[in-house]
């Protein structure tokens, strides 16, 4: 009776070492298939590179395109193509508000130059904002 124990306890051991290894080996294969870095600008023309600093000291590069006109912002008008213009930046914030953290007076500045509105609500000051908008910009206003 010893000698089935010992057995089943060497072969519970074998499977869990079999099973181990290769989960360790499908977590290390990178994924690389038909991988190709492209350059910003070549996949959107006349795009300019900007970085910035999060509030968590969190490096990120932005794509801006070059300028849009308040005619360009008019046209993204609602929640699901939100565009406004923000101290003469542009936003795309389509994501943020489909994300549902969003006030929905957000709403409101679709499609407009929202300086104004935007300024007159205190926590957009704070840093946690501040380090978010470089994500959403899309461009500058003419």
């Amino acid at each position: 009776m010893n000698k089935k124990y010992i057995l089943g306890g060497l072969i519970i051991l074998i499977i869990l070492i079999a099973f181990v290894l290769f989960n360790k080996s499908q977590q290390s294969t990178p994924i690389t298939k038909n991988t190709q870095v492209v350059p910003v600008e070549k996949v959107i023309p006349q795009t300019k590179i900007n970085t910035a600093t999060t509030s968590d000291k969190t490096k990120i590069t932005i794509a801006t395109s070059t300028s849009y006109t308040i005619a360009d912002i008019k046209k993204h008008n609602n929640e699901k193509d939100c565009w406004m213009a923000i101290n003469k930046k542009v936003y795309d914030v389509t994501l943020f508000i489909a994300s549902g953290k969003h006030n929905p007076q957000i709403l409101k500045g679709c499609g407009l130059e929202a300086t104004s509105m935007f300024s007159k609500i205190g926590k957009h000051n704070n840093a946690k904002v501040q380090g978010m908008m470089p994500g959403f910009v899309i461009g500058d206003l003419k």
